[in-house]
Order: C-alpha cells, then structure tokens, then sequence
C-alpha cells in the first residue's frame, strides 16, 4: 500500500493533464486554436481539485461512515 501523499499526488497529476487536455479540446473545437491561458489554467485547477478537494471529500465521507 502506497503512502497518502504519493496517491493524491498521482491523482493530482491525473487530475490536471485530464482538465488541460479538455480545454485544449474546447478551444479547438471553438476556435480553431487552443486558448493557451485556458489551459494552463485549467492544468492548475485540476490538480488542486485532484490533490486537495477529492482527499478532503474523502476524509469526510469516511468519517460519516464510521459514526
């Protein structure tokens, strides 16, 4: 079993070249290049929602499943 830190680590990575790889998608799609600034952006979003909010939410569920 792996450690914490290295699990949300790996889901932050995860998290932020998925949001990345959207929005470059979008920005394709929308106007024929990508918004550069929109994905870096959403890069960055996507890890701390993937290193922060998912262990956080995590942390709760787990603790409304014990009392």
């Amino acid at each position: 079993m792996e450690p914490n830190i290295i699990r949300r680590l790996k889901r932050g990575i995860l998290f932020s070249l998925l949001h990345a790889f959207i929005m470059f998608v979008v920005g394709m799609l929308l106007g024929g290049e990508p918004y550069w600034i929109g994905v870096i952006g959403f890069a960055i979003g996507g890890f701390v929602i993937g290193f922060f909010l998912t262990a956080k939410g995590k942390e709760k569920h787990e603790k409304e499943e014990q009392g």
